[in-house]
């Protein structure tokens, strides 16, 4: 009675209803009882026209080109004793005997004997190349800091460190040339730096193609949740919900995936609560403009579709390409502003 009573009321139920009974039972009366449940919200008629929103256009140059080659470079670098000189300079490797003392004791934990410090890495505290910088092998230097506050061995928060590094050898870095030959090296599909570059140039086309693809539709969908506003019920956002968490949960390593769950559950759960209620209200309209606006897509549009995109169901497939349409026609009759954005931020 209860799946008769939601269809003559053009109800959807989303959650499981909590039946009560109205009067006491009977056998010789009718029996009444009443239902507490969430429905699918009725959405009619979106407005999905003349939306107004900025849309980012990601963009790169050649020297996004020049720095990915540098790049290319320092992951082929070699490194020999400098010939010309017996001190440590910028971009050196330095191997070193390290003794770490703890409020003045030696902890043999973070002593090494073999301690390398990459002075052409950027995350070599400037304390510590300075230290290091025009000393010979052979020489000491040493480095006092405080550990953090919230270090991983909670004994060890907060007191104070000092490391004295005894240098043992001293290494130049050596970038390869920018040429022909670095191409070559790199790859045998490549046979001039010209190749290289146009590889480099088309990758990062792609990358800001997708990109731009993905923000704008993002741009577009949040306009249009903007311009209808709409409640939606806790059942299906949390629905939603569970989804996002397997799906992330399933990228993991089993063991990463139980121990998050394990140790962090609540702040998983609510770190995707905002995008669950964005995914259902997305969802709501697009089902009901889909409709609206007859989109439809072909045996040959989803069949490509399920070719290009590997593991995808029938059914995602056409709503894939449902969605998509739709976005292109609000996207027709939109006002938008293109906002550049650069690709790579500087100095990253």
């Amino acid at each position: 009675s209860f799946e008769d009573a939601c269809k003559e009321n053009a109800l959807v139920p989303v959650s499981k209803p909590r039946l009560e009974p109205v009067s006491e039972l009977d056998q010789t009366k009718s029996f009444t009882y009443r239902a507490i449940f969430q429905v699918k919200p009725t959405v009619e008629n979106p407005d999905y026209q003349g939306l107004l929103f900025e849309v980012k256009q990601y963009t790169f140059d050649e020297a996004d080109i020049d720095d990915e080659i540098n790049h290319v470079r320092e992951s082929m670098a070699t490194f020999t004793e400098p010939a010309d000189r017996n001190v440590v300079a910028e971009g050196d490797l330095i191997s070193c005997h390290s003794i770490t003392k703890i409020d003045g004791v030696v902890n043999e934990s973070y002593s090494h004997d073999d301690y390398a410090v990459p002075l052409f890495a950027e995350n070599v505290p400037a304390d510590l190349k300075e230290a290091l910088l025009g000393k010979k092998v052979g020489d000491t230097a040493s480095v006092t800091y405080t550990l953090p506050s919230e270090h991983q061995e909670e004994e060890l928060s907060g007191k104070s460190c000092e490391m004295i590094l005894t240098i043992k050898s001293i290494k130049e870095r050596v970038l390869p040339a920018v040429d022909d030959n670095l191409a070559k090296d790199l790859s045998e599909k490549f046979a001039t730096l010209d190749e290289l570059k146009e590889s480099i140039r088309l990758r990062f086309t792609l990358t800001a193609k997708r990109r731009n693809e993905y923000y704008k539709q993002d741009a577009i969908t949040k306009a249009l949740i903007v311009k209808n506003p709409l409640d939606v019920p806790s059942a299906l956002v949390e629905r939603t919900a569970m989804s996002l968490i397997n799906r992330e949960l399933e990228a993991m390593g089993e063991k990463a995936a139980s121990d998050l769950v394990k140790n962090h559950w609540q702040e998983l759960w609510q770190s995707v609560q905002d995008r669950a209620t964005f995914r259902v209200k997305a969802e709501l309209l697009f089902e009901v403009l889909i409709d609206n606006l007859a989109i439809v897509a072909s045996e040959d549009e989803v069949k490509a579709k399920m070719h290009s995109l590997k593991n995808i169901s029938k059914e995602d497939a056409e709503y894939s390409i449902q969605v998509e349409k739709l976005l292109a026609i609000i996207e027709k009759e939109a006002s938008i502003t293109l906002i550049a954005e650069p690709l790579f931020k500087k100095g990253q």
